[in-house]
Protein backbone atom coordinates (compact mmCIF):
# COMPACT_ATOMS: atom_id res chain seq x y z
CA UNK A 1 0.00 0.00 0.00
CA UNK A 2 2.88 2.35 -0.64
CA UNK A 3 0.66 4.20 -3.12
CA UNK A 4 -1.71 5.22 -0.33
CA UNK A 5 1.10 6.84 1.63
CA UNK A 6 2.34 8.62 -1.51
CA UNK A 7 -1.17 9.94 -2.20
CA UNK A 8 -1.55 11.18 1.37
CA UNK A 9 1.80 12.95 1.24
CA UNK A 10 0.93 14.51 -2.14
CA UNK A 11 -2.45 15.68 -0.82
CA UNK A 12 -0.70 17.25 2.16
CA UNK A 13 1.78 19.16 0.03
CA UNK A 14 -0.99 20.33 -2.30
CA UNK A 15 -3.08 21.57 0.62
CA UNK A 16 -0.15 23.48 2.08
CA UNK A 17 0.89 24.88 -1.31
CA UNK A 18 -2.62 26.19 -1.90
CA UNK A 19 -2.90 27.61 1.61
CA UNK A 20 -5.71 25.17 2.35
CA UNK A 21 -6.56 22.99 5.27
CA UNK A 22 -4.34 20.29 6.70
CA UNK A 23 -6.68 18.54 9.12
CA UNK A 24 -8.63 16.87 6.35
CA UNK A 25 -11.72 15.96 8.37
CA UNK A 26 -12.26 19.58 9.46
CA UNK A 27 -13.50 22.46 7.34
CA UNK A 28 -10.94 25.18 6.68
CA UNK A 29 -12.78 27.62 8.97
CA UNK A 30 -12.41 25.17 11.89
CA UNK A 31 -8.59 25.18 11.84
CA UNK A 32 -5.61 27.47 11.53
CA UNK A 33 -1.85 27.43 11.25
CA UNK A 34 0.00 28.03 14.50
CA UNK A 35 2.31 31.06 14.33
CA UNK A 36 5.28 29.18 15.85
CA UNK A 37 6.11 26.43 13.36
CA UNK A 38 3.13 26.76 10.99
CA UNK A 39 1.61 23.41 12.00
CA UNK A 40 -2.17 22.95 11.92
CA UNK A 41 -4.40 23.38 14.96
CA UNK A 42 -8.15 22.86 15.27
CA UNK A 43 -10.02 25.86 16.63
CA UNK A 44 -11.29 23.62 19.47
CA UNK A 45 -7.72 23.25 20.78
CA UNK A 46 -5.81 25.75 22.91
CA UNK A 47 -2.13 26.10 22.03
CA UNK A 48 0.09 28.70 23.72
CA UNK A 49 2.33 30.90 21.59
CA UNK A 50 5.37 29.30 23.29
CA UNK A 51 4.47 25.86 21.88
CA UNK A 52 6.15 24.75 18.65
CA UNK A 53 3.88 22.99 16.13
CA UNK A 54 5.99 21.89 13.16
CA UNK A 55 4.74 22.37 9.60
CA UNK A 56 3.77 18.69 9.20
CA UNK A 57 2.27 18.27 12.68
CA UNK A 58 -1.38 18.55 13.73
CA UNK A 59 -3.21 19.28 16.99
CA UNK A 60 -6.93 18.63 17.16
CA UNK A 61 -9.83 17.66 19.37
CA UNK A 62 -9.96 19.54 22.64
CA UNK A 63 -6.21 19.58 23.24
CA UNK A 64 -4.48 22.07 25.54
CA UNK A 65 -0.74 22.63 25.00
CA UNK A 66 1.34 25.02 27.11
CA UNK A 67 4.92 25.64 28.18
CA UNK A 68 7.78 24.38 26.02
CA UNK A 69 5.84 21.58 24.33
CA UNK A 70 7.04 20.67 20.83
CA UNK A 71 5.05 18.73 18.23
CA UNK A 72 7.50 17.91 15.46
CA UNK A 73 7.78 15.86 12.27
CA UNK A 74 4.46 14.06 11.60
CA UNK A 75 3.36 14.13 15.24
CA UNK A 76 -0.36 14.23 16.03
CA UNK A 77 -1.97 15.32 19.28
CA UNK A 78 -5.65 14.69 19.94
CA UNK A 79 -7.71 15.45 23.08
CA UNK A 80 -4.58 15.76 25.23
CA UNK A 81 -3.21 18.12 27.89
CA UNK A 82 0.52 18.62 27.45
CA UNK A 83 2.73 21.09 29.29
CA UNK A 84 6.31 21.56 30.39
CA UNK A 85 8.95 19.77 28.34
CA UNK A 86 6.86 17.28 26.35
CA UNK A 87 8.02 16.44 22.82
CA UNK A 88 5.84 14.58 20.31
CA UNK A 89 7.83 13.69 17.21
CA UNK A 90 8.46 11.28 14.36
CA UNK A 91 5.15 9.47 13.74
CA UNK A 92 3.75 9.54 17.27
CA UNK A 93 0.02 9.89 17.69
CA UNK A 94 -0.93 11.01 21.22
CA UNK A 95 -4.59 10.66 22.13
CA UNK A 96 -6.11 11.44 25.52
CA UNK A 97 -2.76 11.91 27.28
CA UNK A 98 -1.95 14.24 30.15
CA UNK A 99 1.80 14.78 30.51
CA UNK A 100 4.28 17.33 31.85
CA UNK A 101 7.46 15.70 30.59
CA UNK A 102 8.50 12.97 28.17
CA UNK A 103 9.31 12.24 24.56
CA UNK A 104 6.77 10.43 22.39
CA UNK A 105 8.27 9.07 19.17
CA UNK A 106 6.09 6.08 18.35
CA UNK A 107 3.10 4.37 19.83
CA UNK A 108 1.75 0.86 19.67
CA UNK A 109 -0.60 1.76 16.82
CA UNK A 110 2.18 2.99 14.52
CA UNK A 111 4.54 0.23 15.64
CA UNK A 112 1.99 -2.50 14.86
CA UNK A 113 1.24 -0.99 11.45
CA UNK A 114 4.94 -0.83 10.53
CA UNK A 115 5.44 -4.44 11.60
CA UNK A 116 2.35 -5.52 9.65
CA UNK A 117 3.63 -3.99 6.41
CA UNK A 118 7.18 -5.21 6.99
CA UNK A 119 9.00 -1.97 7.68
CA UNK A 120 12.21 -2.47 9.62
CA UNK A 121 12.06 0.58 11.88
CA UNK A 122 13.75 0.52 15.30
CA UNK A 123 11.05 1.46 17.78
CA UNK A 124 12.41 2.96 20.94
CA UNK A 125 9.82 4.20 23.37
CA UNK A 126 11.33 7.09 25.29
CA UNK A 127 8.27 8.00 27.31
Amino acid sequence: MAGTNDRMESAFFLAVALGGQMIVNLPIEAQHQHPYGKGWVSNDSQVADSVYIGPFAVVYGKSVLTGRVRVEDYGQVKNSKLSGDVIVRRVAWVDGVTAHTGVYEYNERTKAKAERIGQNIPFEETI
